[in-house]
């Protein structure tokens, strides 16, 4: 099997979906911004999970915490796609494959999971 990691699957994704939805210009940065949104998810998870199990207090939390540490998983992801992986390599590595099943499969049940534990985690601490 070749080689496969889910960040620079879903970003090829995500790039291919915003081109066919008609986006000329951006559709690479979005894709970042889209995978970014999913570890912000995973990320928020967690700490609502400390939060729910008192291991973090959020009393010492400020919003430029929150928007530093949002700005820094963005950059953090740009590096990497844009620096390290190369987006021309990864879109071009991406389109020479014969998709597996189940390498689209485990991409959708990580996006499909990451939105399913923050949307009910953070029901949870809502209401609770």
């Amino acid at each position: 099997m070749a080689h496969f990691d889910i960040i620079d699957f879903l970003f090829y994704s995500a790039y291919k979906q915003y081109q066919k939805w008609g986006e000329k210009d951006i559709p690479g940065i979005y894709a970042v911004c889209f995978i970014s949104l999913l570890q912000l998810f995973n990320a928020l998870t967690l700490l609502i999970l400390g939060v729910l199990f008192k291991i973090v207090n959020l009393d010492k939390v400020e919003s430029f915490h929150i928007v530093f540490f949002v700005i820094l998983i963005l950059l953090i992801n740009y590096m990497y796609i844009y620096k390290k992986r190369g987006k021309e390599n990864i879109i071009e590595y991406y389109s020479k494959q014969c998709y597996l099943r189940s390498i689209k499969l485990s991409s959708l049940l990580y996006v499909s999971l990451t939105v399913f534990f923050f949307v009910t985690v953070l029901l949870y601490y809502i209401y609770s």
